[in-house]
């Protein structure tokens, strides 16, 4: 029954097309604003002598709700894989009911040296940023915010390709997605990045300036011409 109805990306918007029946004429596309400034300001914050980020280790970093939702048992598999090449760590942000199985999961793999959950953290921005690498293994997002504060602080971005994350991750240029959601197919796509010092210098710069296209003012002007147009 509604005038408008704004999607966050195409694919949300083409999921609401093709199963729910809604017009195409109805729905625009605007995704989430993206305070960039505030999370490069917060990135800048000191981290402490037990932040687990010390040392020359390739760091790899995820973050979110320890939920199924986020296939944290996939990443965890891809670094069984990784660590056979590749000496790096995992820090994972995020708190969850699924910890203690995850928890079982990293002991059973003997990785408690290379995977750190580090529960949930205020200022999750100053751990990205010293990372090498941004890493999401969603089984489904409708956007991805956090691809874009990892992108804005110059990250490039691994991430399990579904409706959202195809609208920020434009595949070897800013980063790397991963189709099917297999662990192989992560670990190579980490270990590319990882691996090759000249692509992921040039993610990074193209991580970056592809960001600002989500900048809160560019986001709010979509908005008012949308809303504008439906007013018109």
């Amino acid at each position: 029954a509604a005038d408008l109805i704004i999607a966050t990306s195409r694919g949300v918007a083409d999921d609401l097309t093709t199963n729910f029946g809604v017009s195409p004429d109805a729905v625009r596309v605007v995704p989430n604003p993206v305070d960039l400034e505030g999370v490069r300001t917060q990135a800048n914050e000191p981290l402490g002598a037990a932040d687990h980020v010390a040392g020359t280790t390739p760091v790899i970093v995820a973050a979110g709700r320890l939920a199924d939702a986020k296939n944290y048992p996939l990443l965890i598999e891809s670094m069984r894989i990784l660590r056979a090449s590749v000496p790096a760590r995992l820090l994972i942000l995020g708190q969850g009911e699924l910890e203690p199985a995850l928890r079982r999961r990293i002991a059973d793999h003997h990785l408690e040296d290379a995977i750190s959950l580090l529960g949930f953290h205020r200022n999750p921005w100053k751990y990205i940023a010293r990372a090498d690498v941004f890493a999401l293994s969603s089984h489904y997002e409708g956007f991805g915010n956090v691809l874009i504060e990892a992108m804005a602080l110059g990250i490039p971005v691994v991430a399990t390709a579904s409706a959202g994350t195809r609208d920020i991750v434009n595949h070897g240029v800013n980063g790397l997605l991963v189709e099917p959601h297999t662990p192989e197919g992560m670990a190579a796509a980490l270990r590319r990045i990882l691996e090759h010092r000249d692509t992921r210098l040039a993610m990074a710069r193209e991580a970056r300036v592809s960001a600002e296209r989500f900048a809160a003012p560019t986001v709010i002007a979509r908005y008012g011409a949308v809303l504008e147009q439906l007013a018109a």
